[in-house]
């Protein structure tokens, strides 16, 4: 995600398609762009293929993909493209306000120490040192939890995030 978004040749290839064709600019910059998104989309076809391998249309969804395949038969719009595609820009648009969130809680809790004993006091107690938590270990969590939603509240999580007040009187 980084190489797609740090690359200026690609900035400028995305304003002026046919730089793209130029040598260096076009050819590097893009190439190495449409590289990684092959790469998430080899990921997200696996992934969406080993959802629906057991899933029958006449069961209840219990996901996107399932719902997605469901509706499928109802509406001539809705094929297997537009699914990896919806779910290529949901795994997208979550990867990057989930890196920022990670990177703005490890700043906050580099800062207070004790903040970042007491997160990791309860998630040995909950979790343990020998598996990953999952989210069932959510309920038992509350700290975690409220530590999650700090950050969320205090960081600039989108770059270009809405304001968080009124820009004139109501």
């Amino acid at each position: 995600m980084e190489k797609m978004t740090e690359s200026v040749g690609l900035m400028i290839a995305l304003v002026f398609p046919r730089i793209r064709h130029w040598p260096i600019i076009g050819w590097y910059s893009v190439g190495r762009v449409e590289a990684a998104q092959r790469k998430i989309n080899e990921f997200i076809t696996k992934n969406v293929e080993r959802t629906l391998k057991d899933y029958s249309i006449e069961d209840e969804p219990t996901c996107f993909a399932h719902s997605d395949k469901q509706k499928m038969g109802q509406n001539a719009y809705l094929d297997q493209t537009n699914l990896l595609a919806t779910c290529s820009d949901f795994f997208v648009a979550g990867m990057k306000t989930t890196t920022t969130t990670l990177r703005w809680a490890m700043l906050f809790f580099a800062v207070n120490q004790e903040a970042q004993d007491k997160l990791r006091q309860e998630i040995l107690e909950v979790v343990g040192s020998d598996r990953m938590p999952e989210m069932a270990d959510q309920p038992k969590m509350p700290y975690a939890r409220a530590c999650v939603l700090e950050v969320q509240r205090r960081a600039n999580i989108l770059q270009t995030n809405v304001q968080r007040v009124t820009v004139r009187d109501v």
